[in-house]
């Protein structure tokens, strides 16, 4: 059970929190510190290659530390939360690369500990930060991705888009489409690899039969009916006909929907959990 303090709650400790807030920077300057601050010629690349990959013009900070020292850097960072996010994110993927296990361990125990919204995300190798959902969900996402094939890996990929620490909504919503098509195709139309999901949706409503293995189900809303909905509502929402006059691209809340609708339908379709039933 965890600890809280005296006159709150559990519900209050578990609400996380965005940024750096107070609580969180002296840890984090003692994690970041020994990263950043070159002892080698070696070591005082890293900053020197998060410039280059950043590619914003304005501040240097391979250029600050080597002129203010570390706390000229922690401090800019401090008041700029967004860009010490997107370094930490860049020094996840880096220590990853690296194998540097433990200290991406203490990173997390940081991150938890002072409520961060933000967690230790690592999908099919792409590593960095990625915003917290609660637990079951989290868990269930991570068997769906962890399903071998391009299905899997595609969640994945919709997962990292949606909610990684540069949110990138049309490309989360397309992968999450395309996982879902990976999924269902070779189970719905196995003999035409080249469909898509809304020829998926068409063969199921025409067969009529697609279901899941419930025994008792509601006689308005048989799993049937649920499961296409499911899939028109995914391949539907989708801002992909760029061009048209009438096309809107994805929100990230629409997009954030549009991953968590595709986790279950990934695992269902790939389990064999949706079959035709008579």
């Amino acid at each position: 059970m965890a600890w809280f303090p005296i006159g709150s709650s559990p519900e209050k400790q578990a609400a996380l929190v965005s940024g750096i807030p107070m609580w969180m920077r002296r840890p984090l300057a003692e994690w970041l510190n020994p990263l950043i601050t070159p002892t080698s010629r070696s070591e005082a690349k890293i900053l020197r290659v998060f410039d280059q990959k950043r590619r914003i013009p304005g501040v240097l900070y391979s250029g600050m530390m080597e002129d203010y020292g570390f706390r000229a850097v922690e401090q800019h960072l401090i008041d700029y939360q967004n860009e010490y996010i997107q370094l930490l994110d860049f020094l996840v993927y880096t220590l990853t690369e690296a194998d540097y296990t433990s200290t991406l361990a203490e990173l997390e125990k940081i991150l938890v500990d002072s409520g961060s919204e933000w967690k230790i995300g690592t999908r099919e190798g792409l590593a960095g930060l990625e915003k917290r959902v609660p637990q079951g969900v989290q868990e269930a996402a991570d068997t769906a991705m962890s399903i071998p094939g391009h299905a899997g890996t595609l969640l994945s990929e919709a997962w990292h888009a949606v909610f990684g620490v540069s949110p990138q909504p049309e490309t989360a919503y397309r992968q999450a489409v395309l996982a879902v098509e990976a999924a269902a195709i070779p189970v719905v139309i196995p003999t035409d690899p080249g469909a898509t999901l809304g020829k998926v949706f068409a063969v199921m409503r025409d067969q009529k039969d697609w279901t899941l293995d419930i025994k008792k189900q509601h006689k308005d809303y048989p799993t049937t009916a649920v499961l296409l909905g499911m899939v028109q509502m995914l391949w539907a929402g989708q801002g992909r006909h760029a061009g048209q006059p009438d096309w809107v691209p994805n929100t990230q809340d629409e997009a954030e929907a549009a991953v968590m609708l595709a986790v279950p339908l990934v695992q269902w379709f790939s389990s064999g959990a949706i079959a035709r039933r008579p």
